[in-house]
C-alpha cells in the first residue's frame, strides 16, 4: 500500500495576508498614492518637464502646428496635448533614419536649419534652452521667427506669418 501524503496544512488568514501584500505593493508605488503615503517620494516630474509651457501652448490653441520639440519634451507632451502631434518623439521605431538626420541639424541649427523647418512645414518650434541655446539664438536672429513664451524650461517660437489673430 502506498504512503499517504499528509494533506497541507491550510492557513487562510496567512494567505490572505500575503494576497493582500501582494495586491497593495503596486498600488502604492502608483504616483497619486506615493505622494499621499510617502512623505519624501521623488517628484513625479522631472524639474525639467515642460509643464507651464504646455499650459500656455494649451491655453493657445490658435497658434498652428506642426511644431519641432525638444526630444526630451516629447513624451510629456503626448501627454499633455493629446490634440497638438510632435514632430518627433523618444519611440525611435516610429521614425524613419532621415527625420532623425534631420532633428539633429535642427537642433544643432546647422547652416541648413531653416530650410528643414521650412521643407516640414514647422510653424512652432519649442526648445529647451539649455540644451538647443544656438537654435534659441538662431530664432531670436531669424527675422521670420518671434518668440511668444519663454520660462526657465522651455522658449516657444513661432513663424511671424502664424501669428495670433
Amino acid at each position: 500500500q502506498p504512503a499517504r501524503v499528509p494533506f497541507p496544512v491550510r492557513r487562510p488568514a496567512l494567505n490572505g495576508a500575503l494576497a493582500l501584500l501582494l495586491l497593495a505593493l503596486p498600488l502604492a508605488l502608483l504616483p497619486g498614492f506615493r505622494q499621499r503615503w510617502w512623505r519624501d517620494a521623488p517628484p513625479v516630474l522631472s524639474p525639467d518637464t515642460p509643464v507651464a509651457a504646455a499650459e500656455w501652448l494649451a491655453a493657445h490653441p490658435e497658434l498652428p502646428g506642426p511644431m519641432w520639440n525638444d526630444l526630451a519634451f516629447s513624451s510629456y507632451l503626448i501627454y499633455a496635448l493629446p490634440e497638438r502631434p510632435v514632430w518627433i518623439d523618444t519611440r525611435f521605431e516610429l521614425y524613419p533614419l532621415a527625420q532623425w538626420h534631420r532633428y539633429r541639424r535642427i537642433a544643432e541649427a546647422a547652416p541648413d536649419w531653416s530650410f528643414l523647418l521650412e521643407e516640414e512645414g514647422i510653424s512652432l518650434v519649442m526648445l529647451n534652452p539649455a540644451v538647443e541655446e544656438n537654435l534659441r539664438l538662431a530664432l531670436e536672429n531669424a527675422p521670420g521667427w518671434q518668440k511668444v513664451y519663454q520660462d526657465g524650461t522651455a522658449v516657444i517660437f513661432i513663424r511671424a506669418t502664424a501669428e495670433r489673430s
